[in-house]
């Protein structure tokens, strides 16, 4: 979970990486930009002050729109002439092939 967590992460501005320290961890990184090794970063960290780090916290917060057997039965009804030729131009494809 905190991998796919640390994945999702974004750091356009910048930031620390996330998890175990020494723990190999995968990114992507785009012409330009430079990684620097965790010795360094440390050391630049002690020299500002300290900079950001913190936590990375996501919010997953999915809608579900599901369809029971009383509402899947509305759905057939309701697009029934569009179900009937979806299924017949894929009965005369079939026949032509």
């Amino acid at each position: 979970m905190m991998a796919a967590a640390m994945a999702m992460s974004s750091f356009e501005e910048g930031g620390i990486v996330g998890g175990m320290r020494g723990s190999p961890v995968p990114i992507v990184a785009h012409a330009g930009e430079a990684v620097l090794p965790e010795r360094l970063t440390s050391r630049l960290n002690d020299a500002s002050g300290g900079i950001g780090g913190g936590d990375v916290h996501l919010h997953y917060s999915p809608t579900v729109h599901a369809i029971d057997s009383f509402g899947m039965s509305d759905a057939l009804k309701g697009h029934s002439e569009e179900i009937s030729a979806m299924v017949m131009s894929e009965l005369r494809r079939a026949n032509q092939v």
